[in-house]
């Protein structure tokens, strides 16, 4: 038997209603949908076959809901934002986090030399993208969790927040929240195992996950449905809407617009079911262990042309070798109907290790010499992370208070030679460099929010605290050991009210108070930030199925910690404008904006979706990292280059394919940002942001994996326009186009598992840097640079039951 089931979520504001009109419609609609969803998991629970079995319970083949939760979410949140969910990550064939990245609209990702990922946001400094982890931010500089490596199953979505509000500290390009896989009722074990090859050599991956309730249990109670004519209620709960991650009180961003829109696991409002008593719902747990390998690097070729003539020339290679284990339990469970605690930890160790090697040629005052660098590389990651969230349901509200920590360890080494030679004559200047860094993080934050009515409301403070540990040992330099420690302290507050033509506004406000000391001479003791953060946000539906919103807020961006300190990291292998050393700068200031965003957004049939929103910012104190020639030596230090405005346009879509012929279960997802800024003052005024790429575009085209067998497989073609990379005055440049291809292709063999094989960055994906300088005899010199990264061939099998 199959039951389809066509649900439509009463929506906040549809043409023609008032919010108070609406309160009458949920409980009876949610009644319905939990009733369905409910009988629907006690089967499954009891042994629903799918693949998995037979049994002899009463089963439904499935349930099919009309509306998918991160569509309503991405509708009903305050702020401009788009939601990846896991539907949406195995359409697009994603292998790890950094694939998903580089197809979200005005997310511009950029792979380094050693295997890593530059991110950016509306194509601004990569400083500028907030990066949070199930709401929280991560652990700063290399030692944070493995972003761009962890695997895709265990992502349950990825939230691009475009605008802030009070609850949050925002970004001034943007905000990426990763949220990961929680505990269900539902049981499931997921086994992968995988290999890569490129450049001739293999490195396995295997990944196991398994999800359930706690104990020997498994059939879950199901809810009786109230009368049919129930007695007047309360309007279901529902929590201040944030626009992202409650980034500082953990939880997940979009937890209040699925509260705002309930989707198909969503349970009734009290009044319209009865409550089950504590024990009577069982806890639940997830656990997932993964063991990672790859095979990194690239090949860059450098050309420096001074006076028409070639007066440099090198060729490079990286090769790595990266190992990531990765442990990640979860335990969630009621402790009383008013009371539920979620408990969750992540511990990751990474381990990176290789060579890199150069030689080349070159002409100056001595004659023509050869060079040659060899360098050995390693470093080790070791992350822990903890936290609790614990969520007290009052009879008009709702409390949240989270307390999290998390200790980061982190060791480079790398130890090398560079020779030159002239003729028979040589001579080689070996080097060395020791980094040792631990960073501890504790947070406490607290929320309230107002259920009692359809407007809503809500309060919280954060207390957070950070220090941070570096010990340096550097060949030609004194050794530095620094300490500094943060202590951020934060309340906030937003409401929302009616206005006319069924608009609903949402203006919130943040007080932010961070406080540095630290050892470094650079940092006086006692370095004091305060800022506040306004916001407003409107959303006016136009129909059913269309909305126009309205952001406007400012922002205050604090430097990072790493770039503050005053030390020196020297460039891995022969130093050059586009190989340079890297300083800190305690002088830098903190980047505030102006931010507007606009847009319009439209559910499209039967689960797809459409948007387009225009920004505009206004930035004072650009932070941009600028690249000049101190002594002989290249450095790259990140300062303030000025002001700014920003504007651009950001259009996605997600749909079916059905209209071109194809199977239902097609899908497009595709999205295009025209990014532009201008320099209004500084010494680079009149060009663009440096490094903002003038465009960015992705199209992924799936069909995707079927339980009941078949092959599967996509395409995903991404875009990136050419940057300007003018820095200090005089030094110009560019970075040019480029693009990146994937393929994959798979089968299902029903009952067993599935194989894909896929191959990524087919093509090379080169990337092209120009630079130009002044000479020192008053012309230019020209320096190129061309990194191109091999493509990656992957052979996965797996099973799920």
């Amino acid at each position: 038997m199959r039951l389809e089931f066509l649900f439509s979520p009463a929506r906040s504001g549809a043409a023609g209603e008032r919010p108070a009109a609406r309160r009458a419609e949920w409980p009876l609609r949610e009644m319905l949908v939990t009733t369905v969803l409910t009988h629907a998991v006690a089967a499954s629970a009891q042994g629903m076959p799918d693949e998995r079995g037979a049994s002899d319970a009463p089963q439904l083949e499935a349930v099919t809901v009309t509306a998918r939760r991160s569509i309503e979410q991405r509708f009903f949140a305050t702020g401009s934002l788009v939601v990846v969910d896991r539907k949406d990550i195995e359409n697009l064939g994603a292998f790890s986090v950094a694939d998903v990245l580089r197809q979200l609209p005005g997310v511009q990702v950029t792979p380094t030399a050693d295997g890593g990922v530059e991110i950016r946001m509306r194509g601004m400094d990569r400083n500028a993208t907030q990066l949070l982890i199930d709401g929280q931010r991560v652990a700063s500089g290399k030692s944070q969790l493995p972003i761009d490596q962890l695997p895709s199953e265990l992502i349950e979505r990825i939230e691009v927040v475009r605008a802030p509000t009070a609850e949050f500290s925002g970004a001034t390009g943007g905000t990426l929240n990763i949220v990961l896989r929680q505990a269900t009722i539902q049981r499931e074990t997921v086994i992968r195992l995988t290999d890569n090859h490129v450049w001739g050599r293999n490195a396995g991956q295997a990944f196991f996950s398994k999800t359930g309730p706690l104990g020997g249990g498994g059939a879950v109670p199901a809810l009786r449905a109230a009368p049919a004519a129930p007695a007047p209620a309360a309007p279901a709960p529902k929590a201040a809407e944030a626009p992202a991650a409650a980034a500082d009180s953990g939880a997940p961003a979009t937890a209040q617009a699925e509260e705002r829109a309930p989707a198909a696991t969503d349970t009734a409002p009290a009044a319209a079911l009865p409550s089950l008593p504590a024990d009577a719902q069982p806890w639940s747990y997830f656990l997932a262990v993964s063991s990672t390998g790859y095979v990194v690097g690239s090949d860059t070729h450098r050309r420096t042309v001074d006076g028409g003539s070639v007066v440099a020339e090198s060729d490079a290679s990286g090769r790595y070798r990266r190992s990531d284990f990765s442990l990640v339990p979860r335990l969630n469970g009621r402790l009383s109907a008013s009371d539920q605690l979620a408990l969750r930890a992540t511990i990751t160790r990474g381990r990176f290790s290789g060579r890199y090697d150069s030689q080349g040629t070159g002409v100056d005052a001595g004659g023509a010499y050869n060079a040659l660098t060899a360098e050995s590389y390693g470093y080790e990651r070791r992350y822990l992370q903890a936290g609790a969230d614990w969520t007290h349901r009052f009879a008009d509200s709702k409390l949240e208070t989270t307390l999290s920590g998390s200790q980061s360890r982190d060791e480079v080494d790398r130890a090398g030679s560079f020779t030159q030679s002239y003729g028979a004559a040589s001579a080689t200047s070996p080097y060395s460099f020791l980094d040792n860094r631990q960073e501890d993080l504790w947070s406490l934050s607290s929320k309230l929010t107002g259920t009692s009515s359809a407007l809503l409301w809500s309060l919280g403070a954060q207390a957070e605290y950070r220090s941070l540990g570096v010990n340096t040992l550097s060949s030609g330099a004194a050794p530095v050991s620094l300490n500094v420690d943060m202590k951020r302290h934060v309340v906030w507050g937003q409401n929302e009210w009616e206005l006319p033509a069924n608009t609903t506004l949402t203006a919130g406000l943040r007080a932010e108070t961070l406080l540095i000391q630290g050892a470094d001479a650079g940092l006086p003791d006692g370095r004091r930030m305060s800022f506040l953060q306004p916001s407003l946000h409107t959303r006016t539906p136009i129909n059913d199925d269309l909305q126009f919103r309205v952001n406007l807020a400012r922002v205050t961006r604090n430097p990072s910690i790493w770039s503050l300190i005053d030390r020196s990291t020297p460039s891995q292998g022969s130093n050059s404008i586009s190989n340079p050393d890297t300083i800190g700068n305690p002088n830098l200031r903190s980047e505030v904006a102006w931010t507007l965003d606009a847009g319009f957004e439209r559910r499209l049939a039967p689960q797809g979706q459409v948007g387009v929103n225009l920004f505009v910012r206004s930035v004072k104190d650009t932070i941009a990292a600028l690249t000049t020639l101190v002594g002989n030596r290249w450095v790259e230090q990140r300062s303030n280059v000025g002001d700014a405005t920003v504007w651009g346009l950001e259009a996605d879509a997600k749909t079916g394919l059905g209209w071109l012929g194809l199977g239902s279960d097609w899908t497009l997802s595709t999205n295009a940002s025209l990014l532009q800024s201008r320099m209004t003052s500084g010494p680079n005024q009149g060009s663009r942001i440096p490094g903002q790429a003038r465009y960015t575009a992705s199209m992924n085209v799936a069909k995707p994996m079927r339980r009941t067998g078949g092959l599967f497989g996509g395409v995903a073609l991404s875009l990136t326009g050419p940057a300007q990379l003018n820095t200090s005055p005089g030094i110009t440049g560019r970075d040019n186009a480029r693009a990146m291809l994937d393929v994959y292709l798979g089968g299902v063999v029903p009952k067993l598992g599935y194989w894909r094989i896929g191959v990524y960055n087919i093509g090379n994906a080169r990337y092209d840097r120009e630079r130009s300088y002044p000479d020192g005899a008053g012309g230019f010199a020209q320096n190129s640079s061309v990194m191109t990264l091999t493509p990656r061939v992957y052979l996965t099998v797996g099973t799920q039951f």
